[in-house]
């Protein structure tokens, strides 16, 4: 029972949560829930009725017929006779469950509520009245829970009030009551709550029915406009945009309850605005013309949202190339015109008579609606929403835009982090161009510095804590600690600076004091809703219209998607130089703390030295020099407005060569005060363990500060789930200096990483069962709660419980992060032997391969994902190349 409605608890969580969220009361909303519930189900319930007046009057007439029956006839010619006593009156013994038809409609309703409010956390101790904890019985009565005995009371209450029903009915509600009572005793007092009033709802509406009725006369008169105009609202407004949202819940940050208002005022308003020109329509031929229009459009909708598909790609702002679809344009255009033509063509031929009308498109968009909530329902089986999407309770670290473009009038410590920047490049630059870097005359380049670790998800931390990850304990753990004890920025607070740190949120703790930190639930905005709301018209338009619905620029697309009430930070090099030409601004009062993150010289190599675009294959060399661009620029910017002088300034890399031995990166330093006639080069032996306290020293006296030597550096190599150290004695530039040392183990391994053949693994959120399969090449997307293979290369490794020397069968559902690019190839190595290779799209795609046994050695299992990258094309960057996981399972074939 919980599977069949499990998609109806998603939606009733998000409805019940979208309620309290407007009444800011536990209790009240669920007594508005049951009324929705209870209009919902009117419809049916007078359906329902309606069958069960017929049923008693057939046995008003049939009963004393066979009663004689029986009492005259036996064996073969009793059943004879009632055989043709059915068939005269069109009747079989089956009908007789007409008569609970009223029942059986709710006990869905009742089955969701009851799994939907027995495991919510969020009614769990909250007091409503007299009833202290809506998540458990009442115990009103000194023990005894009343709830349960009202509700029993109601319902009897109402079998007695239905009018015309028949001792035998009453009966059967009393039992009916009972049932409940006994099987609902010792439910959440929430459900009870919901439940009576759903009854009493009911018992309400049977006693003022009559004094209501002209209301029901005048709905019957207009019942084919109700009709139609309910099933285009509910299409339009709520039915397909959910689906909409269904589909892409896990690329999205808010959740469904976060859109469910916007999606259900947009129907009540289309449902307004559709009744009010039907009402002002001054005659009924034309009220039928209108009604004729919008049935096309409705049966247009449908077939364009539901059956008519055409692929135009990921909807990522990349441009279409609409020519490509002018046949299917064509053929579209032809769909729609024949919808709206066939319908009006068809009202004409029976002029217009509504009644006649009536009969057939009543079931048509009775049975439109019934089939879209099957596909909703079917949607949510097959894309299950993430916990954070279902719940709308998901907190992510992000960084804002915030003060971006301030600095201080007083005091500034100003860190350009180039992603790769490697310190052999600069070299050569000030070997071959020393003119191009006449800027940074007052700077200290350190051409023999050593990063930590070789890549940026560890490397970036290190920087701005100084605290190393040994692998020892969870990544998110390791984040909490090392922020919590981070001296240097209790030293900028000390000094008041504004610190504002532009990058990934998934660097940074919860608890880091940077200013533009936003660690809370993220409300969408009208901006972003405005994006979606163009997706969701996109999919049910006709070809020709879509255009309106596009967005064209990926950039306008990122920064749409990312506007969460406020803008968040996303690494576009191209697009940080064009606003900062905009021009910096100052604050005063305070001091600035700014570290940038920038794409920098990451492979592809796509920028040319004026930071615009190459034509062709673009060099390391002049994309460094692109990136310098930038902040040369933003050095011409603070002279110019006379703070540069006594500002630190730091140009820096996170690493050098990407997770390889001889890992150089990038380091320049401007102390304050220091006027140069060229840039000096400082042959001291650095590592990024002393970063944190080189900056420090401006807040010491000058008795205070040290040389900051090392005579052993340490970097730490990833290789598949190990650390493996390194110990830097000499030069970093000579590969001798160089020393292999210790392995540290992953901490994953600690947790006993064996995998059970057949278990299926969720890879869409931060799932520790997920993460200690995980090799090299791995990262989490804070933003999306999506765990991704990244680069072009990555390792999944798994140790089979049990294994018995059989082949295995390993299958995957993934999605394409290419980016520009179409599809890519993707090789499967297990073990270092080719296993099977794919191509990804930007689909979703279920994947599967065999794994011969030769392949598997001692039950260990290693697989690797190698991307073809081969003709990379342009603006498409490390990172954006990659794969979205969402379930894996091996098992045996």
């Amino acid at each position: 029972m919980l599977q069949l409605v499990s998609p109806f608890i998603i939606i009733y969580k998000a409805l019940y949560l979208f309620i309290v969220s407007l009444t800011g009361n536990y209790g009240i909303s669920l007594v508005l829930l049951s009324f929705i519930t209870f209009l919902i189900l009117l419809p049916f319930n007078k359906k329902a009725q309606q069958l069960q007046r017929k049923e008693r009057k057939l046995q008003a007439i049939l009963a004393p017929q066979i009663k004689a029956i029986k009492l005259n006839y036996s064996g073969q010619e009793q059943y004879e006779k009632l055989k043709r006593l059915y068939h005269r009156y069109a009747y079989h013994p089956l009908y007789a469950m007409r008569s609970v038809v009223g029942v059986l409609l709710q006990l869905p309703f009742l089955a969701t509520a009851y799994y939907m409010l027995s495991g919510l956390p969020d009614i769990q101790g909250v007091p409503w009245g007299i009833i202290q904890n809506l998540g458990i019985p009442d115990q009103l009565l000194g023990g005894i829970n009343l709830l349960p005995f009202i509700m029993t009371l109601v319902t009897v209450a109402y079998a007695f009030v239905m009018p015309d029903i028949s001792k035998k009915e009453r009966l059967q509600s009393v039992i009916i009551g009972l049932v409940f009572l006994v099987l609902l005793y010792a439910a959440p007092s929430a459900l009870l709550i919901f439940w009576t009033s759903n009854l009493l709802w009911s018992l309400l509406f049977n006693v003022f029915e009559e004094k209501l009725h002209w209301v029901g006369s005048y709905v019957e008169k207009n019942e084919l406009a109700f009709n139609i105009i309910i099933a285009l609202a509910l299409t339009v407004g709520l039915l397909v945009p959910l689906e909409v949202y269904i589909k892409n819940a896990d690329q999205l940050w808010f959740s469904l309850h976060d859109v469910l208002k916007h999606y259900l005022t947009t129907t009540v308003e289309l449902f307004v605005v559709l009744l009010s020109v039907y009402l002002i329509c001054w005659c009924n031929k034309l009220r039928v013309i209108y009604l004729s229009v919008l049935l096309g459009l409705l049966f247009g909708v449908f077939l364009q949202s539901h059956i008519i598909s055409i692929d135009y790609g990921l909807f990522d702002g990349h441009e279409i190339e609409w020519e490509k679809y002018t046949k299917i344009g064509i053929l579209n255009s032809f769909i729609w015109l024949f919808c709206l033509g066939e319908v009006f063509a068809r009202f004409k031929r029976v002029q217009f008579d509504t009644a006649k009308i009536k009969r057939v498109v009543k079931p048509i968009t009775f049975g439109i609606i019934v089939v879209q909530c099957v596909v909703l329902s079917y949607t949510l089986a097959k894309f299950p929403l993430p916990e954070s999407a279902a719940q709308g309770k998901q907190e992510i670290n992000v960084l804002t835009t915030e003060n971006m473009y301030n600095v201080s009038k007083n005091d500034n410590i100003i860190i350009f982090l180039l992603d790769a920047f490697e310190a052999s490049v600069f070299e050569q630059i000030i070997a071959k161009e020393p003119s191009e870097i006449k800027e940074f005359k007052d700077f200290t380049f350190y051409p023999d510095t050593t990063s930590v670790f070789g890549y940026t998800h560890y490397s970036i931390p290190q920087i701005l804590t100084g605290k190393t990850y040994y692998n020892d304990m969870s990544f998110d753990d390791y984040l909490d600690a090392a922020w919590n004890d981070n001296s240097f920025f209790k030293e900028l607070k000390k000094h008041n600076y504004d610190i504002n740190i532009f990058g990934e949120g998934s660097y940074i703790s919860k608890n880091a004091p940077i200013a533009n930190l936003i660690n809370e639930k993220i409300k969408i905005d009208n901006n972003t809703m405005k994006v979606l709301d163009n997706l969701v018209l996109f999919r049910m338009t006709p070809h020709y219209i879509k255009k309106t619905f596009y967005v064209y620029n990926p950039n306008e697309w990122a920064n749409l998607l990312a506007d969460r009430a406020v803008h968040i930070y996303k690494p576009n090099d191209k697009r940080f130089y064009l606003d900062l030409k905009k021009g910096l601004t100052t604050l005063s009062g305070t001091n600035c703390f700014r570290f940038y993150y920038l794409i920098g010289p990451h492979f592809p190599y796509i920028y040319d030295r004026e930071m615009e675009y190459v034509t062709e294959k673009g060099t390391e060399y002049e994309h460094c020099m692109g990136i310098l661009k930038i902040v040369k620029e933003y050095i011409r910017q603070m002279k110019q407005m006379g703070i540069f002088d006594n500002s630190t300034f730091v140009i820096m890399a996170d690493h050098g060569v990407h997770n390889k031995i001889g890992n150089r990166p990038l380091l320049c330093i401007k102390q304050p005060n220091v006027n140069n006639e060229e840039i000096k080069v400082s042959n001291k032996a650095i590592s990024f363990t002393q970063f944190l306290p080189m900056l420090t020293q401006r807040f010491r006296n000058e008795k205070e500060k040290d040389e900051l030597t090392l005579s052993v550096r340490k970097f730490y190599l990833q290789k598949e789930r190990d650390l493996i150290e390194y110990s830097i004695v000499g030069s970093a530039k000579d590969l001798s200096s160089w020393h292999k040392g210790k392995v540290l183990k992953s901490w994953y391994k600690k947790q006993d990483s064996i995998y059970v053949l057949g278990t299926e693994i969720d890879c869409t959120d931060k799932n520790r069962e997920f993460e200690k399969y995980q090799g090299q090449g791995w990262f989490i997307k804070p933003d999306t709660y999506g765990t991704y293979s990244v680069g072009y290369s990555s390792d999944l490794l798994f140790q089979i419980k049990d294994y018995q020397n059989q082949n295995l069968k390993f299958s995957f559902t993934a999605l394409a992060w290419l980016g520009d690019l179409p599809s890519r190839k993707v090789k499967v190595f297990v073990n270092d032997k080719f296993a099977s290779e794919f191509i990804i799209d930007n689909r979703n795609e279920d994947f599967s391969f065999k794994i011969d046994s030769n392949m598997v050695r001692d039950g260990k299992v290693r697989l690797r994902f190698d991307i073809d990258h081969s003709g990379i094309a342009l603006k498409v960057g490390f990172q954006d190349l990659g794969i979205l996981w969402k379930k894996l399972k091996i098992e045996a074939e």
